[in-house]
């Protein structure tokens, strides 16, 4: 019985580590929302999205052209 006593951390000391470890996580969580929100204002996945689709758009114009003109001369 005694040496489970010995063994044992006294709650308040276990309180103080718990608290380390709350505001540890709380640390880490700002960091991560506040790289997410730094991000998120630099080049959203919207602003992809619309990259990405102006290009199929600008690609698919040159594909008409492209046929348009091979179309045109090969006819010759």
């Amino acid at each position: 019985m005694n040496d489970l006593r010995a063994a044992q951390v006294p709650r308040t000391e276990l309180d103080r580590i718990w608290q380390g470890y709350d505001q540890r996580f709380a640390d880490h969580q700002r960091q991560i929302d506040e790289v997410k929100q730094a991000q998120g204002s630099v080049y959203s996945q919207r602003d992809i999205i619309l990259d990405l689709k102006e290009n199929q758009q600008r690609l698919e114009r040159e594909i008409v052209r492209l046929s348009a003109t091979n179309g045109s001369s090969g006819e010759r």
